[in-house]
């Protein structure tokens, strides 16, 4: 190793007189050279980021699956936590999935699935096959590009579950695999493997990272150089060892690393386990207590934990105020991490450890154990009763039913339990999910057996210093009068069967969060005057909650409260000022009338599908407000808002009887009116906004001045509309569709790239198109005469961006600007094969698994009224068949086939969701001879008629690889095309267009030519 050190190239120590100067000159010097640590204090990692996300950035338009293996404790889930951080803003949606393996045999596939969806759409997700999703999530998620962890997956038939539905997702979407097994990924065939090894083999690294947890800024000292090297050894370059290494010896003498160095060398086998848990024996009994309680109990459950709850949920008393300086240490010993924002997590590795620790308390009797989580081995303690008395924490999720009756007297013994977590629903290794606490399916054998029953009655025995308690589907109407409530700071009864909480005013003075959410029973809420401490109360889907007792409204710390889906709640008003509450939900409280409630601090407000007529008059005082959700309201009008100087976000589509809206906030940056159809007119805009959707606004005759800043602008459907102001610089979107008074479109700006203009049935213009445009559809602008393309001089179309031109049943264009049109489609359709070339090694089904949904991505269309075939084109017909015969010099040379459709006049009664070309492949020896192959091409076409016939040219990379690989068997092919449309969105219903399919051909296409 010293050998290895010594060719290290350093600084001129001659230079130094001081040797303190010189070390840490050589250290900073190393450091930056080999840009070993970020800004983060991560050592080594950049690289990898930049690595891992180059993979991630290849093939843009595909669902790729990226995988991170290599042994515990090497970092992969910091470098995939690292990417996703770096990536997450790019992508539609995004999921990170934290212990994959654990969860699964907690929770089962159907229920992570759930959460997942849940989280990427934005509302509950409810799946019933473990195999499949309801069909309108598959449309909805089809179109999002989405960025999903699933981390620590240890069993490839489990990962096999996730890839069933997950290539359902939008194009570009990645799906990141953490995995210590090489298998998981080969078997589900990863796009890209990425092994994460030790530090062993970079020397250097390793010891960036020891020094860099081991020593205060002022505490390096070359004389412990040796010492460190040593370390590095025991720790066997896995960096999770390296960083508990070093915080345990942070801070000790020479003589006290020896020590500690000494004890490694005698271990036999030196395990992993062993070398960490030299950190943890060197820890004060307080801080171990605590260790054990985040990893056996609070971590076991929730990926983190808040700081702030463990600073009341660990404390010894009331008088004790050395968490934070307890969990410090925690840290420095790198055995906890601390999130930007104030959350605990701990590495899987060291949890694992935690939980041997508590086993070897007493392997033969659970029961002797401070902590349980196992279900049988809690079961076994509590039948036995012996033993209890030290009992800490329970995780109850129980695996099954058990034939002998529990006594409810058995928690009278354990005067020192503090956590206590009941689960109803769970799976633990491969056990089937089971209901402890009444699900309709289990219930009766529930109540045969009594579990639910004793176990709510032994409530009345809970000891005094209970601080959590969380009892999903409690079965009992209330708690026990005699509950002993006072240490509470966590109360979570979610799902359960109350009607009431309990009688009279209990003394909460620790309580910080009441979860009462789905209690469907739930009529009223005691009195909660001394819970002077609660931040978060939780009532979501209390559905016959009629009305919340007057004393949350005196609480000076709440800051949290929901209220969404309270069907029964009518009305939600008070004169005090909650100082505290930042966040009030009441979105779907369907029969709430009034609203009135104040609050200084108040950053998010949701009333949604609600019935409320006004805000309050002193809406105007919340200052702090940030989002403002009044979709689907009765809001009939707005007050000013231009004191709310934080407000970013209004809400108020669909809310069919507002009528005005006063003033805008002077800072709002997103603006959603649309379906106000009695909306006449739309304040002074702030400089600051940049989306305004105005869509099917009926009533809405005019549109303010534009700020500078807009990107979006969406006035679609507002059929009264007939001028559109001056378009700033910014704008990036413009969907004036079915604007039907609109005759002219302002000059274009040239950083637009989306142009929507389809049944602007009185438009005549199209104004110069901008060089960046990449969609313009046009579709039945009946009236449209003139499109002027962009000169030369002005800058040509980008053919690199534009992926679709659409004119259909524009009849009335003058030849002028058919020429136009004409002459830049072949240079864009070109261009865009350049850019996306066929290749022939590609497999149609497998490289395309979400085309169904994404075909966007891979086509570039050119629509335009015509019935003649560009002169350009090789291959043509007006059969339904044609011969290709490829030059054997083409071959080597081929970059793709462009599509050619000639289509006559159709009517239909049902609206078209899409056209299919079925493209069917055949030796050209004969008609019908040969094997036949065959792939499908989609089109867009939101219509039901077509009033002329239109020439449609395109480019399908799916198409055009199914085409080239023929192309490798034969040069002499026969192509037949049927054109069906699927009506609606009936997956199975379709109809044969065969006779609007007038003349179709194709030209092959090579790279010379490009």
């Amino acid at each position: 190793m010293k050998e290895k050190s010594a060719q290290l190239s350093g600084i001129e120590s001659s230079k130094f007189r001081d040797d303190d100067k010189l070390v840490k000159e050589t250290v900073n010097h190393m450091l930056m050279r080999l840009r070993m640590v970020n800004s983060k204090g991560q050592v080594g990692i950049d690289k990898k980021i930049e690595e891992v996300v180059s993979w991630i950035e290849e093939n843009p338009k595909q669902i790729r699956l990226i995988g991170i293996y290599g042994k515990g404790g090497v970092g992969k889930t910091t470098l995939a936590e690292e990417v996703y951080n770096k990536l997450q803003s790019e992508y539609e949606g995004c999921y990170f999935l934290a212990h994959e393996t654990e969860e699964l045999s907690r929770h089962g596939i159907v229920s992570l699935k759930e959460n997942c969806f849940s989280k990427l759409l934005g509302y509950d997700v409810k799946i019933v096959a473990p195999n499949s999703l309801p069909k309108d999530i598959v449309r909805r998620i089809a179109s999002m590009k989405v960025l999903i962890v699933l981390d620590d997956v240890n069993d490839f038939e489990d990962l096999e579950k996730w890839l069933e539905i997950l290539g359902n997702f939008g194009s570009g979407s990645r799906i990141i695999v953490t995995t210590r097994h090489l298998e998981v990924l080969e078997a589900n065939k990863a796009d890209k493997k990425y092994q994460l090894g030790e530090l062993s083999s970079d020397e250097a690294l390793a010891l960036a990272l020891f020094n860099l947890n081991a020593y205060k800024q002022s505490d390096y000292r070359m004389e412990y150089n040796g010492l460190s090297e040593s370390v590095i050894l025991f720790a066997q370059g896995i960096p999770l060892v390296i960083k508990v290494l070093a915080g345990h010896l942070r801070g000790k003498k020479k003589e006290e690393w020896q020590r500690e160095l000494y004890k490694l060398e005698k271990m036999p086998q030196r395990k992993v386990y062993d070398v960490m848990k030299l950190s943890y024996d060197g820890l004060e009994r307080k801080q171990q207590q605590m260790f054990l309680d985040l990893a056996c109990f609070f971590l076991r459950t929730h990926e983190r934990v808040n700081v702030g709850y463990l600073k009341s949920l660990l404390k010894d008393d009331e008088s004790d105020n050395s968490i934070d300086f307890e969990l410090g240490r925690l840290k420095d010993k790198a055995l906890i991490t601390f999130s930007e924002d104030n959350f605990v997590s701990m590495h899987h590795n060291l949890q694992q450890m935690a939980w041997e620790i508590v086993r070897q308390e007493s392997i033969q009797d659970p029961g002797k154990r401070i902590r349980l989580w196992n279900p049988n081995e809690t079961y076994e303690a509590l039948k036995n009763v012996k033993g209890i008395d030290s009992i800490r924490s329970i995780l109850l999720h129980w695996p099954e039913i058990k034939k002998e009756r529990l006594r409810p007297h058995i928690f009278a013994k354990m005067n020192k339990l503090k956590f206590l977590e009941i689960d109803e629903l769970y799976h633990y290794n491969s056990v089937e999910p089971f209901d402890i606490l009444g699900a309709k399916t289990c219930w009766p054998k529930w109540q045969k057996a009594g579990i639910a029953d004793i176990l709510a009655e032994g409530l009345h025995f809970l000891a005094t210093e209970l601080r959590f308690l969380c009892w999903y589907h409690y079965p009992l109407e209330s708690l026990p009068e005699k509950f002993s409530a006072e240490k509470l700071v966590i109360l979570r009864l979610p799902h359960s069967r109350m009607e009431k909480l309990w009688l009279g005013v209990k003394n909460l003075v620790n309580l910080k969060e009441l979860d009462l959410s789905k209690s469907k029973k739930l009529k009223g809420l005691p009195d909660l005057s001394k819970a002077i401490n609660l931040e978060v109360l939780i009532l979501r889907s209390c559905s016959t909650l009629s009305s919340v007792h007057p004393s949350i409204f005196s609480l000076p710390k709440l800051e949290k409260l929901d209220l969404q889906r309270c069907e029964s709640l009518t009305v939600l008003a008070s004169c005090s000022n909650l100082h505290g509450l930042s966040y009030l939900n009441l979105d779907f409280c369907e029969n709430l009338m009034r609203f009135s409630l104040i609050s200084d601090n108040m950053k998010e407000l949701r009333l949604r599908c609600s019935k409320v007529k006004a805000l309050p008059p002193s809406f105007g005082h919340q200052r702090k407000l940030e989002l403002l959700h009044l979709e689907e309201s009765g809001i009939e009008r707005l007050p000013s808002l231009k004191n709310l100087t934080q407000l970013l976000h209004l809400d108020v589509s669909f809310c069919d009887k507002l009528q005005t809206i006063a003033e805008l906030p002077p800072f709002l940056e997103n603006l959603n009116v649309q379906y106000c159809t009695l909306l006449q007119t739309i304040p002074k805009l702030p400089s600051s906004l940049k989306t305004l959707n105005t869509e099917a606004c009926t009533s809405l005759e005019t549109l303010p001045e534009l700020p500078p800043s807009i990107e979006i602008l969406n006035v679609e459907s507002c059929s009264s509309l007939g001028t559109i102001p001056e378009l700033p610089p910014s704008l990036q979107t413009l969907n004036v569709q079915c604007c039907h008074l609109l005759r002219t479109i302002p000059k274009l700006p040239t950083c637009l790239k989306t142009l929507y203009t389809k049944n602007c049935t009185s438009l005549q213009n199209l104004p110069q198109l901008p060089p960046l445009l990449e969609t313009l559809n046009a579709t039945y602008c009946k009236s449209l005469k003139r499109v002027m393309f962009p000169t030369e001089k002005a800058g040509k179309l980008k053919e690199n961006m534009v992926k679709k031109v659409l004119f259909w049943n524009c009849s009335n264009l003058d030849t002028h600007s058919l020429v136009a049109i004409r002459s830049n489609m072949k240079i864009i359709v070109e261009k865009f094969v350049a850019n996306h070339p066929s290749t022939p090694d590609h497999n149609h089904v497998e490289n395309y698994s979400d085309y169904e949904y994404n075909y966007h991505s891979y086509q570039a269309v050119y629509a335009y009224p015509g019935s003649n075939f560009p002169e350009w084109l090789k291959y043509k017909t007006t059969e339904d068949y044609i011969i290709i015969d490829l030059p054997s010099t083409m071959i080597s040379s081929l970059a793709g086939f462009i599509f050619c459709f000639v289509l006559g006049e159709f009517k239909h009664t049902d609206i078209i969701r899409r056209v299919e070309f079925k493209i069917t492949v055949s030796d050209g020896g004969g008609k019908d001879e040969g094997e036949r192959e065959s792939v499908r091409m989609y089109m867009d076409y939101w219509d039901d008629t077509f009033v002329t016939d239109n020439i449609c040219v395109m480019y399908d990379q799916r198409c055009s690889d199914f085409l080239h690989s023929i192309s490798r068997k034969l040069t002499s092919f026969k192509i037949q095309v049927t054109m069906e449309a699927r009506i609606s969105f009936d997956e199975t219903y379709y109809v044969v267009l065969q006779k609007v399919l007038k003349g179709f051909g194709v030209s092959p296409i090579s790279f010379d030519k490009l």
